[in-house]
């Protein structure tokens, strides 16, 4: 007598998961950071919508005031290859015909070179993945502006505090990090007045900027907090400048109470991209130029002056005059002194974003038993 035995001989797939990963390769930082946020860019055709030939399956949209911003659902980024320790993460872009994407995310100790893993394409993920407004940065930031994607203008604030700027003429470029806002004439933008997260005791300032042309105004306001409008002495209580009557030379402006105080640059501008940042607290202020090591020291004491009054102005001034002919394209505020290696470290890699390597398939399949007949004699 023969018997017949069904046995399970091969498998069909059910898939899950992520179905594509891309390692990035951060370098290591000057001096070891906590809760520090990493720009990214990455280019690859997997990047763009299913329907446009990629392999994200689901956009959401997330709203920075009058700007929404369409990015990918199925998309995160994580310190493990399992995608089980996520980080946070907040996008500047997303082309969805070149499937360009940059991004930026939150490391919360960095100590040395590591990489981080980018894993995409799961049909179950229709929810953003990557923390909510603001989480992509430490608590000492208080404002932080991504500046347009190359074709528009944005003038968002990513950070919790939501002081987007209103735009007065200013028009769409380009930057090391993907877009940016040109500023020039009477162009310039505006986060308001009493912003009091942007009136601490000890500020940090620093944007991603580029001249337009060496040629500015005598005067030329960059970035301003205004201490009050109508504008008059001290006239700003920090402000960085394209131009400090005629110096010809990058200047941090700031008033401690004691009436205006300027320190500036050794060098002269040029019309490449640098990251210039400067800091300022009671009896210590500093200018860095794409460096750790500060481009001009000072050593004022008292406080900071602010008023209820007082505009945050991008371009410019509050009074619409002394602009500076430049494009800016991501800028700060943290309410502490960042250290020399923290900002040296940001210009590093905003000046040359980290980017990824190619995706490869993931083993997103599972099995599962399918019938076969053996005659057993």
């Amino acid at each position: 007598m023969k018997r017949l035995i069904a046995l399970s001989l091969f498998a069909a797939p059910l898939l899950g998961g992520y179905a594509w990963q891309a390692q990035i390769s951060i370098p290591a930082p000057a001096a070891s950071h906590t809760d520090f946020t990493v720009p990214v860019c990455v280019t690859d055709a997997k990047l763009r919508p299913v329907a446009s030939g990629g392999q994200i399956q689901h956009s959401v949209v997330r709203t920075y005031g009058g700007f929404s911003q369409t990015v990918p659902a199925d998309f995160v980024i994580s310190s493990d290859a399992a995608y089980t320790s996520l980080y946070n993460w907040g996008f500047k872009s997303w082309d969805q015909s070149t499937g360009k994407a940059c991004f930026v995310f939150r490391v919360p100790s960095w100590t040395g070179s590591f990489t981080a893993y980018l894993s995409i394409g799961d049909p179950s993920i229709t929810t953003y993945q990557g923390g909510s407004i603001g989480s992509e940065f430490d608590s000492h930031t208080k404002a932080f502006w991504h500046f347009g994607d190359g074709s528009s203008v944005m003038l968002a604030d990513f950070s919790a505090s939501a002081l987007h700027a209103t735009n007065s003429g200013a028009t769409a470029s380009t930057s090391s990090f993907d877009g940016g806002v040109s500023f020039g004439g009477s162009a310039r933008a505006s986060a308001g007045a009493n912003k009091t997260a942007l009136q601490p005791a000890s500020v940090t300032l620093g944007c991603l900027a580029k001249l337009n042309s060496t040629s500015q105004g005598g005067f030329a306001w960059m970035v301003t907090q205004d201490y009050a409008t109508p504008r008059s002495s001290p006239y700003a209580a920090y402000a960085l400048m394209t131009n400090d009557s005629g110096s010809g030379v990058w200047s941090w402006w700031f008033d401690l109470g004691g009436g205006t105080n300027r320190i500036t640059s050794a060098s002269a501008r040029d019309t490449s991209q640098h990251y210039v940042a400067g800091t300022v607290q009671s009896g210590a202020q500093a200018l860095y130029i794409d460096s750790s090591t500060p481009a001009a020291t000072g050593t004022v004491s008292g406080s900071l002056s602010y008023s209820s009054s007082g505009v945050f102005t991008f371009g410019g001034n509050s009074d619409g005059g002394e602009n500076a002919n430049v494009v800016l394209a991501d800028c700060s505020v943290a309410d502490v002194v960042r250290s020399g290696s923290w900002i040296g470290d940001t210009a590093t890699l905003y000046l040359s974003p980290p980017t990824a390597g190619a995706f490869s398939a993931l083993a997103t399949s599972s099995f599962v038993a399918g019938p076969s007949v053996i005659v057993v004699p």
